[in-house]
């Protein structure tokens, strides 16, 4: 089965990843939601902005536009 992470998900994971290669994109999504990073739909919480944790939560697309930062 082919799970698909909302993109907060996605990008916390490629970040994540690249520090412990043990992470599962399963992972970081229970800690997310455990953290109060991000809501069970994988939009960002309240608390999130307003502390700054999260900065803006973009679309696939906005990010396939802006290419990849680390090439």
């Amino acid at each position: 089965m082919n799970i698909i992470y909302p993109p907060l998900v996605e990008q916390m994971y490629e970040f994540m990843y690249k520090i412990d290669k043990s992470l599962t994109k399963q992972d970081v999504y229970k800690k997310a939601i455990k953290e109060n990073f991000i809501d069970e739909q994988g939009n960002p919480t309240k608390w999130a902005l307003e502390k700054g944790v999260i900065a803006k939560a973009s679309t696939p697309q906005e990010i396939a536009s802006q290419g990849d930062p680390d090439l």
